[in-house]
């Protein structure tokens, strides 16, 4: 991707992410390396997975919209997992080939961005749209002309193995708030008629019991290196 096409993907990426940052366009260089170490292109449907290793409030998680715009993978159309390991990596799997790649940020660039005076407001609890934008301009600039070697280590291609879950196409109306639900996704209640999950319970308490198995528990890891 040459300067020009990089430029017009980013300022995108800022109207679908809302601040100028340095998360964005990071995550977005990372899925673009992941992309052209893996030999696949942006994906249209389903089939390539990303599987980011953030978290929920997670500092520079920015990043994974960036992974999104590069990738194509997205939790609409749910290739896009979070691990909830509170690292900045991600790994980029395709299943037709068992094959996956896996880009992690650099330790030595997350501590400079940490240092940096982008991040320095950040802390003093300024939101990322009210920092000083000469300063945010420069942080996000800093990374969209990095060299990729500078900001990224990245693997070889392995092998990892990758089932994604069947979509359903099965839904029915919950006999208590009448909305449509899907149904595996729905239970029954004491009174044996089938009712979405808010309506069994809580959707701020939603229980495991009630939680679609999905991303990690349909892989299998690779065995760990020990060379």
């Amino acid at each position: 991707m040459d300067k020009k096409e990089m430029k017009e993907w980013l300022e995108l990426g800022l109207k679908f992410h809302g601040h100028i940052c340095g998360g964005m366009p990071l995550g977005f260089r990372a899925g673009l390396l992941a992309m052209e170490t893996l030999g696949v292109e942006r994906e249209p449907n389903s089939t390539v997975v990303a599987l980011a290793e953030t978290g929920e409030y997670h500092l520079a998680g920015c990043w994974v919209d960036g992974i999104m715009l590069a990738t194509g993978c997205t939790y609409g159309k749910g290739n896009m997992h979070k691990l909830f390991w509170g690292k900045w990596a991600v790994t980029l799997v395709d299943p037709r080939a068992s094959r996956a790649v896996r880009v992690s940020v650099r330790p030595e660039a997350l501590e400079q961005a940490f240092n940096s005076p982008f991040l320095q407001q950040r802390r003093a609890g300024v939101p990322p749209s009210e920092v000083d934008q000469e300063i945010a301009r420069a942080q996000f600039d800093s990374v969209a002309e990095a060299p990729d070697g500078k900001l990224f280590q990245v693997s070889k291609p392995f092998q990892f193995e990758w089932k994604s879950p069947t979509t359903t196409f099965e839904v029915r109306r919950c006999a208590e708030c009448g909305e449509l639900a899907v149904i595996r996704h729905m239970r029954v209640n004491d009174e044996g008629k089938p009712v979405c999950a808010s309506c069994l319970r809580s959707p701020f308490d939603y229980p495991e019991d009630l939680v679609v198995t999905r991303g990690p528990e349909h892989c299998r890891w690779p065995a760990p290196d020990k060379t």
